[in-house]
């Protein structure tokens, strides 16, 4: 996993200095160095909960809202079709 640039996303630490650092994209394939992982190998991020913390384009999730209220309000039923014809002119 160290050696293999697909797990880059995956912390490796090496010992500089007394402490150890993240090692850089050279020190990881550097074979001369003694590298080493964490316990938890994904790092701290598996403790963030990204549906939370990083915004997002909510995109087409808005066409259920869309299709609920729809159907909520009797404007549409359940087995109604919608024509696209492809263009708007804005």
């Amino acid at each position: 996993m160290v050696d293999d640039l697909t797990y880059v996303d995956v912390p490796v630490y090496i010992l500089s200095g007394g402490k150890y650092k993240l090692a850089t994209l050279a020190e990881r394939q550097d074979i001369t160095l003694q590298k080493y992982l964490p316990t938890n190998t994904y790092g701290a991020q598996v403790f963030v909960d990204k549906n939370i913390s990083i915004p997002f384009e909510p995109g087409s999730v808005f066409k259920a809202f869309t299709m609920a209220i729809g159907l909520d309000t009797d404007e549409i039923r359940l087995y109604d079709y919608y024509q696209d014809d492809g263009q708007v002119k804005i």
